[in-house]
């Protein structure tokens, strides 16, 4: 065993309390802001994002996304016989966004559940990259239909509803495979938007 001085316990108990309170203060200080509790999960409709908040005032549950679009070009005087249908050759980036407010009733904190859906994007035919006959008309005739977006991001925050000020941020990393979404959540290293 190593021979200590009383001093130089006094100065090792005394830093040793102190990193106590400090880690203990960070922790409280965590739980005292409104945040993002356990699992959030995703599924499509555009792109909705499911889970809980934890918060002890009124605050705004913000979703972001960005994905590629696909869709099927229609000719407007064709449409009721099929014939003028074809897959866009063209696939445009496309952003969505959408919010829900969440009300605390109650006293001190409380889990609010949310969901909150993005708007659906809506890309022109042109954009589609639908067929025109070169007349001054921009879309010349086409509309698109059928409009899915593979999503490939999305970002959630957390405000006060007063104020705007940021709570929490989640971003995430996606996958849609058909009518089904995957997101993880990215590594706050990984940051590149």
């Amino acid at each position: 065993m190593w021979k200590v001085s009383r001093s130089t316990r006094r100065k090792l108990i005394t830093i040793l309390a102190l990193l106590s309170v400090l880690a203990l203060t960070a922790t409280t200080a965590f739980a005292a802001n409104p945040h993002f509790s356990g699992n959030i999960s995703f599924s499509v409709g555009s792109l909705i994002a499911e889970g809980t908040v934890v918060t002890d005032r009124d605050v705004k549950g913000i979703l972001n996304a960005k994905g590629i679009a696909s869709a099927v070009c229609v000719r407007e005087d064709d449409e009721d016989d099929g014939g003028g249908q074809i897959p866009a050759p063209n696939h445009p980036p496309v952003t969505a966004s959408g919010s829900q407010l969440l009300v605390h009733t109650g006293s001190g904190f409380v889990r609010i559940p949310f969901s909150i859906e993005t708007n659906n994007p809506h890309p022109t035919a042109a954009q589609f990259g639908c067929p025109t006959s070169g007349g001054d008309d921009e879309d010349d005739g086409w509309t698109v239909k059928h409009i899915t977006v593979a999503w490939t991001s999305s970002e959630l925050l957390l405000e006060d509803a007063v104020t705007h000020a940021t709570y929490d941020q989640e971003k995430f990393d996606c996958k849609t495979k058909g009518s089904k979404v995957k997101c993880k959540p990215k590594h706050h290293h990984d940051d590149d938007d």
